[in-house]
């Protein structure tokens, strides 16, 4: 539709070779410019970079689920982005304990945290490779981040 669209208004114009005579082409008329102004912009919208971020979900025994490009939105926390990927067709489960800075992941589809015990794993989650400093309701992520979600032991 949108090509049958250009090739009307550039037969208008006279750009399309014909075999005849070449002419000087009348000046477009507001409709065609209206026409031509909201092709760009529809061409513009669909060129335009989606805004995303990644996430991994490691489970410690070589096995990780991916999410290449979750939606992003101004002041997205980790949890919303959690919540965003369990609304994913291929999603996840999760649980946590607490709100806002002290939110806690405690399960992660099948794997719940082992708390306090020696050698003990739980879940940890990671900004593009930097250990989190904040809980996943307070942490806030940006476009194009990745967060990492590992089970493993904490080690200082």
């Amino acid at each position: 539709m949108i090509a049958l669209q250009m090739a009307l208004t550039w037969a208008a114009l006279g750009l399309i070779a014909c075999g005849c005579r070449e002419r000087t082409p009348a000046p477009p008329n507001q409709d065609s410019k209206a026409n031509q102004d909201g092709l760009r912009n529809s061409q513009a919208s669909t060129t335009a970079p989606e805004r995303t971020v990644g996430l991994v979900i490691d489970y410690g025994d070589g096995g990780q689920k991916r999410f290449a490009a979750i939606p992003w939105r101004e002041g997205m926390t980790v949890l919303d982005v959690l919540e965003a990927a369990q609304h994913h067709p291929h999603g996840i489960t999760f649980a946590v304990r607490g709100r806002g800075e002290a939110a806690l992941l405690t399960k992660l589809d099948d794997l719940a945290n082992e708390e306090g015990a020696a050698g003990a794993r739980n879940w940890l989650f990671y900004v593009n490779d930097r250990l989190a400093d904040k809980s996943l309701g307070a942490a806030t992520v940006k476009s194009g981040d990745t967060i990492l979600w590992k089970f493993e032991r904490y080690v200082e």
